[in-house]
């Protein structure tokens, strides 16, 4: 099995950065993420959502990993491409404030993994398949 990327939006940049191996290896505006295993992960640290509640100031501790692919084609035909593999996407958020997972921003359910997951400027998460 391949190494997995992380992918974070970057407080500072305001880009999303693609850490690979513990070093940033590129930052974008957006990035597909598919399976490097069996599914796209959502992943927080519990730690370090601690320290943002105790500190009132963000740092980075959620991120969305997998294999991340940036600027690879137009954006548009992605979409369509995974909507016709795998349905409508739902909207993605989290907010250490709200609670401890990435959460269905229409449902407040919480999210863990998911088939595909397209990460824009907003920043914007969509997956598709997704679940707890």
């Amino acid at each position: 099995m391949n190494a997995s990327d992380y992918v974070y939006f970057n407080l500072h940049k305001k880009v999303f950065s693609i850490k690979l191996r513990g070093k940033v290896r590129e930052h974008t505006d957006w990035a597909i993420v598919l399976p490097n295993a069996e599914k796209v992960e959502f992943v927080v640290s519990e730690a370090g959502r601690q320290r943002v509640l105790n500190e009132q100031r963000k740092n980075v501790h959620a991120y969305v990993r997998g294999l991340a692919y940036a600027e690879c084609a137009e954006r548009p035909h992605e979409k369509q491409a995974l909507n016709a593999m795998h349905g409508d996407p739902i909207f993605v958020s989290y907010n250490p404030y709200k609670g401890p997972t990435f959460y269905n921003k229409k449902t407040g359910e919480p999210i863990r993994i998911a088939d595909a997951v397209l990460i824009e400027p907003g920043p914007t998460i969509m997956a598709w398949g997704a679940s707890s």
